[in-house]
């Protein structure tokens, strides 16, 4: 079963995350970590926009989901 599920998790979720960890995203929001707080609205909106993108693709390949 584990196995059936790292697949899942693989086939549906890499090609978000592997957007989410290219170099020019940037979706810090810690203050004590972020390098100009001037970036910190549009970190925030980064991030929840990757958030979505993530709870979206879930809900769209839950059929697939291993039973």
């Amino acid at each position: 079963m584990l196995l059936l599920l790292l697949q899942y998790l693989h086939n549906s979720l890499d090609p978000t995350i592997r957007e989410l960890l290219e170099p020019n995203i940037d979706c810090e929001v810690d203050p004590m970590k972020i390098q100009c707080l001037d970036n910190l609205a549009a970190n925030q909106e980064s991030l929840l926009r990757f958030v979505g993108l993530v709870w979206k693709t879930i809900l769209n390949t839950q059929q697939q989901f291993p039973r």
